[in-house]
């Protein structure tokens, strides 16, 4: 099993910081992590370097130089939600910030024909996309919720390299890439609600 390096374990516990508050200070990051301010700093400045925050403006202080503001930068890529129920499918894509781009809602084909509920949750995922003027290889994540009986569980499906999916999505997806099981004569052997 590959280590992971406490570089990469400070650097994400920071963007995940920072992706919770919104918006965030260096030193509010020292408070909440226990890190040393020259640490912060460093990592920081890394993640700045990297495109992955960016400075967002300057907070109030009482007393010297106002702090800058950090914020995750919404431009790194774009997610995808999708929820499909028993009537409906419910598609958004958003950037890394949460900014809705476009969503669509269509019908659900869970209970009429549920060996073709993941071509159509695809095709959708493919338009909104499009209307949102997002190209198939810049989604970063797909979030999918259940949507079966009211569960409150979700699954992912990461289309990056290496990418880690679930059992029914491995069927359909290869990482990098999304695939029209309609196009390929493969259906999803699920025959539940996904």
């Amino acid at each position: 099993m590959p280590r992971i390096s406490p570089l990469k374990t400070y650097l994400a516990r920071l963007l995940s910081l920072i992706y919770q508050d919104g918006s965030v200070s260096r030193s509010q990051l020292v408070k909440y992590t226990g890190y040393s301010t020259f640490l912060v700093s460093k990592l920081t400045d890394r993640l700045l370097h990297d495109g992955l925050i960016r400075e967002v403006g300057v907070a109030k202080s009482p007393l010297g130089r106002p702090p800058s503001m950090l914020s995750i930068n919404p431009e790194i890529g774009r997610l995808v939600g999708v929820h499909m129920g028993t009537i409906n499918l419910r598609v958004a894509v958003t950037d890394m910030s949460g900014n809705v781009l476009a969503h669509q809602i269509d019908r659900s084909l869970v209970q009429q024909a549920p060996e073709k509920s993941l071509a159509r949750m695809l095709r959708v995922i493919m338009a909104t996309a499009k209307a949102a003027n997002v190209k198939k290889e810049n989604i970063s994540a797909i979030g999918r919720d259940r949507g079966d009986n009211g569960s409150k569980g979700g699954s992912h499906i990461v289309l990056a390299e290496g990418a880690f999916m679930d059992q029914r999505a491995r069927q359909e997806f290869r990482p990098g890439q999304l695939k029209d099981p309609s196009r390929s004569g493969r259906h999803s052997s699920h025959h539940g609600a996904c």
